[in-house]
């Protein structure tokens, strides 16, 4: 198992633990850097969205503009 796949599968048993909006914000952040990373822009995004709709912060607003630059 590679990187990417240890990162996500680590995220994915952190989304069943978390509890509070500061961990799923975290954990959807998260995710959205690791598709990021690999490149996989339509999934970062996506990851990004739901971290946004539970936290509007400065930093996720500068991912999902750096996203959608590539995306276009």
């Amino acid at each position: 198992m590679g990187d990417k796949e240890k990162g996500l599968s680590y995220l994915k048993k952190a989304e069943s633990l978390a509890s509070s909006d500061d961990e799923k914000y975290m954990m959807y952040y998260n995710r959205s850097v690791i598709y990021f990373n690999s490149q996989d822009y339509r999934l970062a995004k996506e990851a990004a969205l739901k971290a946004r709709e539970i936290k509007n912060t400065p930093e996720i607003q500068s991912l999902i503009s750096e996203i959608d630059g590539l995306l276009k």
